[in-house]
């Protein structure tokens, strides 16, 4: 797992994540946790596989319109390199994997199911979930400018959990000039 975190300022979106792949005591640095499709940025948590999936599908995510859309060419991407879900007999797939999806101004977060809920303010997902949002509790009470509650979240993860490691990555999405629906 990870962490992946988006937080909403004035005139975008910070995003950011840690920088380590973790599989039990195996740490290897891999980079960010986000792909960039044209005017989309997609945070990934959750397989590594997921993450090479989408990061080969740039091209084919980036025209899509709208934000749910952007949400079904994740799932159908997945489900043509036959995943294997997790066994629910008589439901629907779910993938190991979560993802926060962006374009500078929304900010969604979805689950292993593809369920999706749309975030005022901020995402976290991944496994340093809960260290991001203790952080972002404090925070709440005291001014912070965004960029630096962002990081903050990001290390309080790292520095707690495991599962998440590597060097905080953080990146400002402008609001995007596109209508939204």
């Amino acid at each position: 797992m990870s962490i992946c975190v988006a937080l909403k300022a004035a005139n975008g979106v910070w995003i950011g994540s840690d920088t380590m792949a973790v599989n039990c005591s195996v740490k290897e640095h891999i980079g960010k946790k986000w792909v960039h499709c044209g005017r989309y940025w997609i945070g990934i948590c959750g397989q590594v596989r997921a993450y090479n999936l989408v990061a080969a599908k740039t091209a084919a995510i980036a025209t899509t319109p709208t934000v749910e859309s952007v949400i079904e060419q994740l799932r159908d991407v997945l489900l043509a390199d036959k995943w294997k879900t997790e066994d629910d007999v008589g439901q629907p797939p779910r993938f190991k994997s979560e993802f926060i999806v962006t374009d500078g101004d929304r900010i969604v977060s979805v689950g292993g199911g593809f369920g999706f809920i749309d975030c005022e303010a901020y995402a976290v997902i991944g496994a340093g979930t809960e260290a991001a949002l203790g952080a972002r509790s404090v925070m709440a009470r005291m001014p912070w400018e965004t960029e630096n509650a962002l990081i903050t979240m990001l290390a309080a993860a790292i520095e707690v959990n495991h599962n998440c490691g590597g060097e905080a990555w953080t990146f400002f999405v402008p609001k995007s000039e596109t209508e939204h629906e």
